[in-house]
């Protein structure tokens, strides 16, 4: 099965929620292999949009490695994630 990590993205607050940065070289992997229920803490350095001068969403997903490595949302996977 595929690897899964975690990275981000910035979006724009705006209706459509244009992106505003996409990071694809920062992930994070899980230590361990989680079952529904589980939760774990991972901590994902985060930069800053140079571009953004006003407010920004953060959104944080998994990412499933492998070829071709894809964001889970494109492979109609959900994830829940709370930054805290």
């Amino acid at each position: 099965p595929d690897a899964v990590q975690f990275g981000y993205h910035w979006l724009r607050d705006d209706p459509e929620g244009t992106p505003l940065l996409r990071d694809d070289s920062t992930r994070v992997p899980l230590p361990e292999d989680l079952f529904p229920g589980e939760s774990v803490d991972l901590d994902i350095p985060v930069r800053l949009p140079s571009s953004a001068r006003r407010r920004a969403i953060l959104q944080v997903m998994a990412v499933l490695d492998g070829p071709p490595g894809r964001w889970a949302e494109e492979a109609s996977v959900k994830s829940v994630v709370r930054v805290l």
